[in-house]
């Protein structure tokens, strides 16, 4: 049957849709083109952190993490504040625990964690082939909101992604808040939901501030005995040492995963 569309229609209907693919692809183009904001690798900031990981046969209750009396379950929360350092350009960080003379500084370079009372070091313990890594947003995160709210009269972007490893483990989930004073990028907070191989055990949370970029004065690195610092028996984040604490922290909040997990077996 011959068709009885006017030509006119037929013509209608072939700009509609080439203006509709138009928009659509120009609508693909300005998604992809929202990039996160990149962030100085060096700086120096005042941090507060928490944590929450429990292993074994624990039970969720609301907000509740719980372990029934009996059961193989352990459950460990912890806070801590200070300041903290970080030199990529050499590749080491460290941490200054508020209200106390106790520190953590990381050498990558020689894969070794100090401990540190009074700037003289105590002992170390071998990293696990851990790298350095990068601050900030991964750049294939998605903007999940940019309005999202960080504090007092404040909003944030808040950035996710996931850190994956042999392409489908994943170990942890984050998002990231970042806001803007004087036109630059300043990191607020970051949120981990800690999944290491696969296995999700808590989460762990950085809030920053007097963030300062630049590579921090190299007096907070020199410490007294690194030379002659022995090698700790200590290592084990569960122990009841004096450092525990702060290397667990360390290990998450620094994502040195198979660090943690080796002495978190030990």
């Amino acid at each position: 049957t011959p068709s009885t569309e006017s030509p006119n229609n037929s013509l209608t209907h072939s700009l509609t849709m080439k203006f509709t693919a138009i928009i659509l692809l120009s609508l693909v183009a300005a998604t992809l083109a929202v990039k996160p904001p990149t962030l100085p690798q060096s700086f120096s900031v005042e941090e507060s952190d928490t944590m929450e990981i429990h292993q074994g046969q624990y039970s969720v209750d609301g907000n509740k993490v719980c372990c029934t009396v009996g059961d193989d379950c352990k459950i460990q929360l912890a806070q801590q504040a200070g300041n903290n350092y970080i030199d990529a350009e050499n590749q080491r960080t460290r941490f200054d625990l508020f209200g106390s003379d106790q520190s953590i500084f990381n050498d990558f370079k020689t894969g070794r964690e100090y401990a540190v009372v009074n700037n003289t070091c105590q002992d170390w313990c071998p990293m696990q082939d851990d790298d350095f890594g990068t601050f900030g947003i991964d750049p294939n995160a998605t903007l999940i909101s940019s309005s999202a709210s960080c504090g007092q009269n404040e909003t944030c972007s808040d950035w996710q992604w996931k850190d994956v490893i042999l392409g489908v483990i994943v170990m942890d989930i984050n998002d990231f808040f970042v806001t803007q004073k004087d036109g630059k990028w300043i990191p607020v907070a970051q949120t981990t939901k800690l999944t290491p191989f696969g296995q999700p055990i808590g989460q762990q949370s950085s809030v920053w501030t007097n963030f300062v970029p630049g590579v921090p004065a190299a007096s907070h690195f020199n410490i007294a005995g690194l030379s002659s610092c022995k090698k700790s028996n200590q290592c084990n984040q569960n122990s009841n040492s004096a450092f525990s604490q702060l290397r667990l922290f360390n290990r998450i909040k620094n994502k040195m995963f198979k660090t943690w997990a080796y002495y978190q077996q030990q």
